[in-house]
Formats: C-alpha cells, structure tokens, sequence
C-alpha cells in the first residue's frame, strides 16, 4: 500500500518534534529553524519511529523503484535535510538529475 501523503505528513511530525521541544513556537518559525540548525535532524525521533514502524506493516511512503523510500529517509538524515527536500532530491536522483542547488545533497 503506497501513501502518498505520507512523506509529508512525516515531514509535519519534523515539525512538531522541534515545536513541541520548545525550538520554535508555530510552524514556518521550525521549518527555518531546521533550515539553519540541520545538524538536529539526525537526532529527531518522531518521524524516524513513525517511518519505522509504518515499514514494518509494509507502508510504502513514496511511490518509485522499491529503494526511494529508504534512500529518502537515509539522505535526510545524513545530508540533515527536511523530508520533502530529500524526496525530491532522490526522486531527480533517480531521473538522473544530478545537479542540486542544496550543498549537502550530492
């Protein structure tokens, strides 16, 4: 079953994490609060368990070749960019675009 929201509501539970953790008080204030502090990203756990556990029930999050949703997941981590952003940068990846304007993301 493939959920087509569900990289974006994954990307919401970023955001909540960093309201809820008191690093920002409403929405576009966390989004570019993780935009200039990226290196939280790799230490969030709501979205990862949420992600964690809908794999383990077989949810695909993201429509493609069977390997999109874990390089998405795995690209924003390590290249500590917001999910949407690592979606579309595997999405062009697997197109064959390989030039980004994001310096983490190569």
């Amino acid at each position: 079953m493939y959920s087509t929201s569900g990289t974006l509501c994954l990307h919401r539970l970023m955001i909540e994490e960093v309201i809820s953790s008191g690093y920002a008080p409403e929405g576009i204030s966390a989004v570019r609060f993780l935009k200039n502090n990226p290196e939280m990203i790799k230490n969030m756990t709501l979205a990862w368990d949420i992600f964690s556990i809908l794999r383990s029930i077989g949810n695909k999050l993201i429509s493609g070749s069977p390997t999109t949703p874990n390089r998405t997941f795995h690209i924003s981590q390590t290249c500590q960019v917001l999910l949407k952003d690592s979606a579309i940068a595997t999405i062009a990846q697997e197109a064959g675009i390989t030039q980004f304007g994001w310096s983490r993301v190569s």
